[in-house]
């Protein structure tokens, strides 16, 4: 009688253990991330594209911050409004915040994008059916934010980081001020943007209308494409259609190079499914990471023909005495749904390791977007700190 009493009291004690210990891995995240010091970083936002109130184009930015524990010199954590650029309004109306004339306080300067806003966008026509490009309300990237940007960067009063990403090289950005830009960055914009679609038939109202009526104009045939593939655009309107059937195995990806993955401890080859541009290195820039098409006969055919790599720059990094330049040649940080909790350490990781490497758009974020910044965030404060 007693050993079946000892033996229901262990087996009690054994369930409490387990109980105990399963809420301690449950909860132990959260307990972490509340005993991590908090590390001031002041980060300036330019994003000009936020036709909706979801700041999609910087709301990762925001919660990686927020999530690694970067607070505004204030004190005060980071919140999807603390950006310069387009500020959408209630029944239409907005409002224009322009970047400060001085950045000198900035630790890190990040344009998430300038491409900006459009009537059709932002008055609620999406379906441009006639195929004309709606008019910009606001965008592009303007001459004296360049002057703005550069001047803070070459100030000498502290090292300073920029970090650019697609879409503020290509159009609408005049020629002139994307050059100035360029040479701050060491990149050099080859005038070609491109984008995968998982369905090229007309009925698929991702892609522009634009597009079909210059790819019959050009090609003097009618638009019959279906199926997944890339559309290419140079800036004289030029149009170059990839199909599955001029792919190989793999499609597109992007792979570190041997410096990239020492500099950030990566070594993820993932899939990419948004807009890229194709840029080129200058001297004494270093490129991190590449994209890579994976191209049969055919396909290699049609980028010969145009000029196109089907190996360019993904991250390009730019050293000099006074800054450090990062240029990401895609839409890296456009993610619209999070964690509505933030405070736990891991949570990218947990995130990561859940997200296949291919055929998932939420996995490049995690995979690769996500420890990059991390270890720009790190480099950032430690030399901020190094330098008091």
């Amino acid at each position: 009688m007693k050993n079946k009493q000892s033996g229901k009291i262990g087996n009690k004690l054994t369930g409490l253990v387990s109980v105990f210990l399963l809420a301690a891995v449950i909860i132990s995240p959260a307990v972490i991330w509340q005993l991590k010091q908090e590390k001031k970083l002041e980060v300036t936002i330019l994003d000009k594209t936020v036709p909706q109130a979801n700041y999609r184009e910087h709301k990762g930015l925001v919660w990686l911050l927020n999530n690694n524990k970067y607070v505004k010199e204030d004190g005060q954590y980071y919140t999807l409004k603390d950006y310069y650029g387009f500020f959408p309004g209630k029944n239409h109306s907005y409002k224009i915040n322009p970047l400060p004339a001085n950045l000198d306080k900035a630790d890190m300067i990040y344009m998430a994008d300038t491409y900006g806003v459009y009537y059709r966008d932002y008055y609620g026509q999406t379906k441009n059916l006639e195929g004309e490009r709606s008019p910009m309300i606001y965008g592009g990237t303007r001459p004296e934010e360049v002057d703005t940007i550069v001047n803070a960067m070459n100030s000498g009063n502290k090292h300073k980081t920029l970090v650019v990403e697609f879409n503020t090289l290509a159009s609408p950005t005049d020629a002139a001020t994307h050059a100035r830009l360029s040479n701050a960055l060491g990149v050099e914009w080859t005038g070609w943007i491109g984008r995968q679609f998982t369905n090229l038939k007309q009925s698929n109202e991702e892609i522009p209308r634009w597009v079909f009526r210059n790819y019959e104009k050009q090609y003097n045939r009618k638009w019959d494409f279906k199926g997944k593939g890339y559309v290419f655009v140079k800036n004289d309107d030029t149009l170059v259609v990839l199909e599955q059937k001029d792919l190989g195995k793999k499609d597109f990806w992007m792979e570190f190079t041997d410096s990239g993955k020492d500099f950030f401890n990566i070594s993820n080859n993932v899939g990419y499914y948004y807009w890229f541009d194709i840029v080129k290195e200058k001297p004494n820039t270093k490129t991190l990471a590449n994209f890579h098409f994976d191209l049969n006969y055919d396909g290699t055919d049609k980028f010969k023909k145009f000029g196109i790599p089907h190996t360019f720059p993904a991250v390009a990094v730019n050293k000099t005495t006074n800054y450090t330049s990062y240029y990401f040649a895609g839409d890296f940080a456009d993610k619209n749904n999070f964690p509505v909790f933030y405070q736990a350490t891991g949570l990218p990781k947990i995130n990561g390791f859940l997200t296949p490497s291919y055929e998932n758009a939420d996995s490049f974020f995690w995979k690769v977007y996500t420890p990059m910044m991390q270890k720009i965030f790190d480099d950032v404060y430690k030399t901020k700190n190094n330098e008091k």
